[in-house]
């Protein structure tokens, strides 16, 4: 959030579905009073006896599922948003591409705009076959821009529960399974500066730079996150880390699924010396303790 209003250039309405009950005054002042929020709507998720396929034992929650039913939370009088996941940084301002693609999708038969992920070939055929699609890309749902007018129009809601419940355990990757069978390639192309995975990239100081200038949202797409430790020594971490400080709460958010894991990467990190490349590692070292115990 802090990343998004930073880089805008416009006012900015934000929409937030949660699963607890939360006010505004869960977020950092910094946020609240932001001189480009114009306002926070949130919604706790409270539609009962929804089935959320093949989350157990994943890293990822049932919120995942819920851009599915972004029209019951939604005011009527929106005609279109941006979509982003919570593992999302903005590096640079979105508002004048937010404009023009929101009117390039207004004027395209599609009701989606979004990047392609991959396209078909011989290793994941099957993975196609599975979600019964006949084009050859698949799409990240990660980042989206969503004409509203035609998703309410032609009750996309219901097309993707419907969706959703026919392919039932054949979905592997939840609700970007969903968004895929149903939309089958019928989505507006968009540059992937819009939604960029930093991982598996050969980092230097003109590398970092042309992220910096290039890219506007970051996406820590997958299950390696930036405020895990294992996370944290990987040099893509920096990025994230950056916006979190700006709040002003600590030098690195450090979270733990397991804390013997946590511990265990944290002390391998010296034998493979990654713990010498993160910045600001003493401060990492003494919060990463402290959190241990908390």
């Amino acid at each position: 959030m802090i990343s998004l209003l930073d880089h805008s250039e416009d006012i900015i309405n934000l929409y937030i579905i949660h699963k607890e009950e939360i006010t505004i005054n869960y977020f950092p002042k910094i946020i609240i009073n932001h001189k480009n929020l114009n306002k926070i709507t949130i919604n706790t998720f409270d539609l009962k006896h929804k089935d959320f396929p093949n989350i157990e034992n994943s890293h990822v929650s049932e919120a995942t599922y819920y851009r599915i039913y972004l029209n019951e939370f939604l005011p009527s009088d929106t005609n279109s948003i941006l979509y982003v996941d919570a593992d999302i940084i903005f590096l640079n301002d979105i508002t004048n591409i937010y404009k023009e693609l929101t009117d390039n999708l207004a004027e395209s038969k599609y009701v989606v705009a979004a990047t392609t992920e991959y396209s078909r070939n011989d290793l994941n055929e099957e993975r196609f076959t599975n979600l019964e699609m006949k084009s050859n890309k698949y799409l990240n749902a990660g980042v989206m821009f969503i004409d509203l007018t035609k998703w309410r129009n032609q009750r996309v809601h219901e097309s993707l529960i419907e969706t959703q419940i026919r392919m039932g355990s054949r979905l592997i990757y939840w609700d970007q399974d969903v968004f895929n069978s149903f939309l089958d390639g019928e989505y507006l192309e968009m540059s992937q500066k819009l939604n960029f995975n930093p991982s598996n990239i050969e980092y230097s100081k003109k590398k970092f730079n042309d992220i910096y200038e290039n890219v506007i949202c970051v996406h820590y797409n997958g299950k390696l996150k930036p405020w895990t430790v294992k996370g944290i020594l990987e040099k893509d971490s920096i990025i994230f880390q950056n916006e979190y400080r700006k709040l002003g709460l600590n030098k690195f958010l450090i979270t733990h699924v397991w804390r013997l894991n946590s511990l265990m990467y944290f002390l391998l990190s010296f034998i493979n010396l990654k713990f010498f490349g993160v910045k600001k590692k003493f401060f990492f070292a003494y919060e990463f303790l402290k959190s241990l115990f908390k």
